[in-house]
């Protein structure tokens, strides 16, 4: 599995605009109409990359896994896989959230905007602390 080192360059990406977005998703940021205009094309932007990264997943981490000899390889590649799919219809949920609000963030739209980054965080965290290392430490990687 050669593209680990993109999959760990992609979280930092992902990370980085994640830190943007919870400086801009803030209630006093918003009432300026040029900030929830940049707030949702970045928001926009990170949900389609963050799509696209569950699906290079799918493609290029998992199949392996899941046919590794390991069991213990493919159970963390089974519970990964079961996390992501709430993970994609949430992203699907929200996109069309995003696509209605016109730029016009409410307080429930915040909340939901929040709570989303930070299961993206926890998402990327747990690849970057659990899955990952296991794949360096069997040989996989």
């Amino acid at each position: 599995m050669q593209a680990l080192p993109i999959f760990k360059q992609r979280h930092e990406e992902l990370l980085g605009e994640v830190t943007l977005l919870r400086s801009l998703i803030t209630k006093e940021q918003l009432a300026n109409k040029a900030t929830a205009s940049l707030a949702h094309q970045k928001l926009c932007q990170l949900v389609v990359k963050m799509k696209a990264h569950l699906a290079e997943e799918d493609r290029g981490i998992y199949p392996e896994l899941l046919t590794h000899s390991d069991p213990k390889l493919k159970t963390i590649a089974w519970n990964f896989i079961g996390g992501q799919q709430p993970l994609n219809k949430i992203f699907n949920d929200f996109t069309k959230k995003l696509n209605h609000c016109q730029y016009e963030f409410n307080d429930e739209l915040i909340k939901e905007t929040q709570e989303i980054m930070h299961l993206l965080c926890k998402r990327i965290e747990s690849e970057r602390d659990v899955l990952f290392p296991q794949l360096e430490a069997s040989g996989v990687a």
